[in-house]
């Protein structure tokens, strides 16, 4: 009896300490993936002097969504938060193709499209760990609409293509 007691109580913990592959449901879609990388991507009408970046070391953030029927998206509509600090999203990405600087919005998203936001953060504030917390916020939300997300240190790799990741989510969240 004290056996299967044992037994039954290990199985609980196993299925309470497991960690399972989901999305993130955030305002506007689901947060499919989050990655940054030493590398810098190749961003198509790249322009150096958009945004204040007065740090040596730059560490790229890419952040994979999925949006709701009807969703628009640009450059202006999130932020990544680190250590106090916000630091904008600097090109976008549709599918497979390359990044792109753009302040215009990209209007009436395909909600069976992937989409990518690419933000750069401090280098020297990051890369020790195989994960990194980070706080992806919407900009023009109430205050409370920021959400704490697990970004993959993939160190100098690049990202994964959009079309390679599940619809499902890759964030590893414990269950």
């Amino acid at each position: 009896m004290l056996k299967k007691s044992w037994l039954g109580i290990l199985a609980a913990l196993a299925v309470i300490g497991s960690v399972g592959a989901e999305q993130i449901e955030f305002r506007g879609g689901d947060l499919l993936e989050a990655e940054f990388s030493t590398l810098k991507p190749n961003i198509k009408n790249e322009n150096p002097l958009a945004f204040e970046l007065p740090f040596d070391r730059k560490s790229y953030v890419c952040v994979a969504l999925k949006p709701q029927r009807g969703r628009n998206l640009s450059i202006f509509d999130y932020s990544i938060e680190l250590f106090g600090r916000d630091y904008p999203c600097i090109a976008l990405r549709s599918g497979n193709d390359d990044f792109i600087y753009t302040t215009d919005e990209m209007k009436g998203l395909d909600p069976n499209q992937k989409y990518a936001l690419l933000f750069v953060v401090d280098g020297s504030k990051v890369g020790l760990d195989a994960v990194e917390k980070m706080s992806f916020k919407a900009n023009y939300a109430d205050k409370n609409a920021s959400r704490e997300i697990p970004v993959k240190n993939i160190k100098g790799g690049g990202f994964r293509s959009l079309s390679s990741i599940s619809d499902a989510g890759n964030f590893e969240v414990s269950r």
